[in-house]
């Protein structure tokens, strides 16, 4: 029904209304001055921060670690990186792209692995790959060494197996909980302020591991994830299979 609605205020609440009317205007007018300061004073971050962008001689990234923007000369960082994919012990030039022959060869054995009763229904789904990518390397500077030397860092978002090792980090990560693992440097700090000791007799001394990922035998690595799955005290959370099984039907590679 199209009926006509009166109000009936009475003259506190009309009172009230006014007064409220009133600071709704100010902050109206608040907000208004507000943004046009603040555009005045960020339009001019805007507009350099385009015309970087448009800079082909420069590379701007962030450091390895902590939070900023770093502005290399676009130059010089390839030249770094030159460095670090021509070092023939870590990395090889090759004449094809093999990530199709590699997504078929993983998606043959997901499947046998299924077939068997290794991976579970939902596990191959999620871990099957297609469409896949190669690796992308990229280097994040280190601003606290000197000559700030870069870091490499493979992406591997994409990868035939990136699914597959997001499935085994899953399943391992029960291993690396222990009384000498910290979460992140908060937990670390937390822990340090907890500790009574006599600091004037104690030393922090860092350890810096160069290039470590590359360094690490991955046949030892392997070997070292069995001997924490099936020691005694342990139950592998993968299958039934035991130790000789699984490395019949996942050879270890030798180094």
């Amino acid at each position: 029904l199209d009926e006509r609605i009166s109000y009936n205020l009475t003259p506190e609440q009309l009172c009230l209304a006014t007064k409220l009317r009133k600071v709704c205007d100010k902050f109206r007018q608040h907000a208004r001055k507000s943004i046009s300061r603040y555009k005045k004073e960020i339009d001019p971050i805007v507009k350099t921060l385009k015309n970087l962008s448009k800079d082909k001689t420069i590379y701007i990234t962030r450091p390895d670690k902590g939070r900023a923007v770093i502005i290399l000369e676009r130059s010089d960082y390839l030249i770094k990186m030159e460095q670090i994919l021509n070092e023939p012990k870590t990395f090889k030039q090759l004449d094809e792209d093999p990530t199709i022959q590699k997504e078929d060869k993983l998606q043959r054995k997901l499947l046998r692995l299924k077939s068997i009763g290794f991976l579970t229904d939902s596990e191959y789904k999620f871990t099957r790959p297609a469409g896949s990518q190669h690796g992308k390397a990229y280097g994040l500077p280190k601003i606290d060494k000197d000559g700030v030397p870069l870091r490499s860092i493979i992406s591997a978002c994409g990868t035939f197996n990136d699914k597959l090792s997001k499935l085994l980090a899953n399943k391992l990560k029960y291993l690396r909980a222990g009384p000498t693992i910290v979460i992140d440097t908060f937990k670390f700090v937390k822990e340090l302020q907890n500790l009574k000791l006599n600091t004037t007799n104690i030393k922090m001394v860092p350890f810096d591991i160069i290039s470590l990922f590359t360094r690490v035998p991955l046949a030892r690595t392997i070997d070292l994830i069995l001997d924490k799955m099936y020691e005694p005290t342990h139950t592998c959370s993968f299958s039934e299979l035991k130790r000789a099984d699984l490395w019949r039907i996942h050879p270890i590679p030798q180094c």
